[in-house]
């Protein structure tokens, strides 16, 4: 439609240039996929809270809690929609036991332990998700979280 030849092209946001990518219009799909990278305006805080994150030992196991705090702050003069992606562990180990117990209304894919929000956000606003799951493990075993 637009008769684009192929080759590379500069990525501009705001104004910037913000990387290089190669265009290729002959490709049969209807979107195009481009990373700009991160946006500086858009800060992003992931922390551990430790007032809901515990340890429990129940005969020969121990099963521990996490509870995580993502925070997001909208520093643009623009309204933003963002597609906020965490994840939480998988086990291949049949001893381990791992539990999603809040996901706050992310979308789930349980293959993948892949967790999905999208959020609207005005400019200078802050909202935060929180997710938390638990492992349930032998004693005799250690396990590190990172």
């Amino acid at each position: 439609r637009y008769n684009l030849m192929p080759g590379e092209s500069n990525i501009f946001v705001e104004n910037t240039i913000v990387g290089k990518t190669f265009l290729d219009p002959t490709t049969t799909s209807d979107t195009l996929l481009l990373s700009m990278g991160r946006d500086k305006l858009i800060q992003v805080k992931r922390e551990l809270v430790d007032e809901y994150s515990q340890t429990k030992t129940f005969g020969n196991y121990v099963t521990q809690r996490y509870t995580y705090k993502i925070r997001l702050k909208n520093n643009k003069k623009t309204a933003v929609s963002i597609k906020l992606n965490d994840q939480y562990p998988l086990s291949t180990d049949k001893t381990m036991e791992i539990e999603l117990l809040d996901k706050d209304g992310a979308d789930e894919n349980s293959e993948t332990g892949i967790l999905s929000w999208n959020i609207d956000m005005e400019p200078g606003e802050t909202k935060s998700v929180e997710f938390s799951y638990s492992i349930k493990y032998p004693k005799n075993k250690n396990i590190s979280h990172f």
